[in-house]
């Protein structure tokens, strides 16, 4: 296995050790993780280089391949809609404002607002992983 690949299956069960998943939970995430890999490096070997280089995962493949856990579907559509409050078409217009008929990036050289944005980051590396929680958790 590949370095990266090794590094995920890691995170994955330091993920579900903080989450307090049992131990099963955690290698079958590892199995399931390293067993997609296998199965997308065979169809990649299979793809021209190009092909490859484009590949994406959207999220309608993900919503069809858990199409019958309804538990998940609400999960994904909640994680969705979080996603897409947080794009930058959403806080676009928190930072641009209209001046002589087109838009500028607004001038805001307030401290207080960088200080409080960097209150905002997560305080530890496990606050990531709690993320996926809401999607991983049954």
């Amino acid at each position: 296995m590949e370095w990266d690949t090794k590094r995920l299956g890691a995170s994955l069960v330091v993920a579900a050790r903080d989450l307090r998943f049992s131990r099963s939970v955690a290698d079958d995430a590892v199995r399931a993780a390293a067993a997609s890999y296998r199965e997308r490096i065979s169809e990649y070997a299979e793809m021209k280089v190009l092909d490859t280089w484009y590949a994406q995962l959207s999220i309608d493949a993900i919503k069809q391949h858990f199409r019958k856990d309804r538990d998940a579907q609400a999960r994904l559509l909640k994680a969705e809609e979080q996603a897409r409050s947080q794009s930058s078409e959403a806080v676009f217009p928190k930072l641009t404002t209209a001046v002589g008929g087109h838009l500028r990036i607004k001038d805001n050289r307030r401290s207080s607002t960088t200080c409080r944005s960097a209150r905002k980051r997560p305080r530890n590396t496990f606050e990531s992983h709690r993320a996926i929680q809401k999607i991983a958790a049954p």
